[in-house]
C-alpha cells in the first residue's frame, strides 16, 4: 500500500514539473537589475499666489442729441498734423487749412495739444480771415480757442491753423496732436468723439460698459452706435436707461485713439444724457515670491550623479488674471523664464543643476494658482 502510495506521489510530481516547463517558455520574466526609480526632493502646493485688486476710468461724453437738432457738431477732425514757416517755404508755410458748411451758427472752438517744436514762432488761430489767436507755444502745450458766434456765418466758414516765424531768416515748425474743431449749430448731425485706451487696461481688462439715457426722441429710424467702424448697438427707444457691453473684440479697441459715433437717419432725433463708458481693469497686482532651500541626502545625491537617471520640476500652475504674465524660475546656477500653460508644466534639467544644497525661487508678478510644485529625479538604477 505504501508502494503505491509513493508511485503516485512520484507520477503526480513529475507531470506538475512537465507542465511548469512547457508553460515557462510563454512566461516574460522581469530583470530584477534594472527597476524604475523616483526620488521626489521637493513636493509643495500653495494655492493661490499674489492679489490682484481691479481698477476702472471713467470716460464722459456727456450730453447731446443726435438727428436734427442744435448740438456741438465736430467740424474737423486731425490725429496728427504739423505746421511751419520758414523763408524758403513755398506758398507761405505748411498750414491747416479746412471748411465747415453751418446753418444756424452760434459759437465754436478750435483745441490741439502740441507735441514739439523747433524755432519759436507764434501759433495763430483764423476763422473767415479774423485772426482769434497768436502765442508762442511750448510742447505739451494744449490750448482751447473759443470761437464767438460774431466770427461765424451761415454757409461757408474757413478755418486756419498755422504759425508765423519770429524773424526774417528764421523757422518754425510745430507738431500737433488731436486736432478737433466744434461749431455749435443747427442742422442734423451724428455725434462723434475720440477717447483713449492705454496698453496695460487692455492687457488686464476686464470689462468697459457704456451707459446713457434717452431723455426724449423721435424714433422713425434707429438710434446706432459704432466704436471704430464697429456697430455696438442699434435699438429705436422712447425714454429708456441703457447699457451696452463693449469688449476689445466687438468695438476692436486698440492701444491710443479710439473713435465712437451715435447716428440716426431723417427725421429721427435722440437726446442723449449721462453717455460714458467705464473701463474696468486689473490695476494693482500684489507680488508674492516663493523661495526656499533644500538638502539631498547621500543616497538622493547618488541617484542624482547617476547617468541613468533625470532630474525635473514640474507644476501646476493656473493664472488668475486676464492676461499671462511670465514666470522666472531659478534653481541653483539654472535660470529660465517661461509663460507655464494653464495646467500640468514640466522642466527637465541638465546634467549637475541640483547639488547636495540647493536654492529655489519661483517669481511673477501676477496672480495664479499654484499647487503640485515637484522637483525630482527619476530614471532606471
Amino acid at each position: 500500500m505504501e508502494e503505491k502510495f509513493g508511485v503516485v506521489i512520484a507520477i503526480g510530481l513529475a507531470i506538475f514539473g512537465l507542465a511548469f516547463v512547457a508553460n515557462s517558455a510563454n512566461l516574460d520574466f522581469i530583470d530584477t537589475s534594472e527597476q524604475d526609480t523616483e526620488s521626489v526632493f521637493v513636493d509643495k502646493s500653495y494655492g493661490k499666489i499674489g492679489e490682484s485688486n481691479p481698477d476702472d476710468r471713467v470716460i464722459e461724453f456727456g450730453d447731446f442729441p443726435v438727428g436734427e437738432a442744435r448740438g456741438n457738431i465736430r467740424a474737423y477732425r486731425n490725429e496728427r498734423a504739423s505746421i511751419s514757416d520758414s523763408l524758403f517755404s513755398l506758398f507761405g508755410g505748411e498750414n491747416i487749412v479746412f471748411r465747415y458748411n453751418a446753418t444756424q451758427p452760434k459759437t465754436g472752438n478750435v483745441s490741439f495739444e502740441v507735441l514739439g517744436r523747433e524755432g519759436k514762432g507764434d501759433v495763430y488761430v483764423e476763422v473767415n480771415d479774423r485772426r482769434l489767436y497768436s502765442e508762442p507755444l511750448i510742447a505739451t502745450g494744449s490750448p482751447r480757442v473759443e470761437v464767438p458766434q460774431t466770427a461765424l456765418k451761415p454757409g461757408i466758414n474757413r478755418f486756419e491753423i498755422g504759425v508765423e516765424r519770429n524773424s526774417f531768416f528764421g523757422s518754425t515748425e510745430y507738431a500737433l496732436e488731436e486736432v478737433e474743431t466744434r461749431v455749435n449749430d443747427r442742422k442734423f448731425h451724428d455725434y462723434e468723439d475720440n477717447f483713449q485706451v492705454y496698453s496695460y487696461e487692455l492687457e488686464d481688462y476686464v470689462e468697459s460698459p457704456l451707459t446713457f439715457t434717452i431723455t426724449n426722441s423721435v424714433k422713425t429710424s434707429p438710434l446706432e452706435i459704432s466704436i471704430n467702424d464697429q456697430t455696438v448697438y442699434s435699438k429705436d427707444q422712447v425714454r429708456s436707461q441703457n447699457e451696452v457691453e463693449i469688449t476689445p473684440r466687438n468695438a476692436n479697441l486698440t492701444p491710443g485713439s479710439n473713435e465712437i459715433t451715435f447716428s440716426t437717419d431723417k427725421p429721427s432725433r435722440y437726446d442723449i444724457e449721462n453717455a460714458q463708458m467705464t473701463i474696468r481693469y486689473i490695476g494693482n497686482v500684489e507680488r508674492q515670491n516663493i523661495e526656499f532651500d533644500f538638502l539631498l541626502n547621500n543616497n538622493q545625491l547618488d541617484l542624482v550623479d547617476n547617468e541613468d537617471t533625470t532630474e525635473y520640476i514640474s507644476f501646476e500652475y493656473q493664472n488668475l488674471l486676464p492676461s499671462p504674465r511670465p514666470v522666472n524660475i531659478k534653481l541653483n546656477d539654472y535660470q529660465e523664464t517661461l509663460n507655464p500653460r494653464n495646467g500640468e508644466n514640466s522642466i527637465e534639467l541638465e546634467e549637475g543643476v541640483i547639488q547636495q544644497e540647493n536654492s529655489f525661487s519661483f517669481r511673477s508678478n501676477g496672480t495664479y494658482q499654484l499647487d503640485k510644485l515637484r522637483i525630482y529625479t527619476e530614471g532606471e538604477e
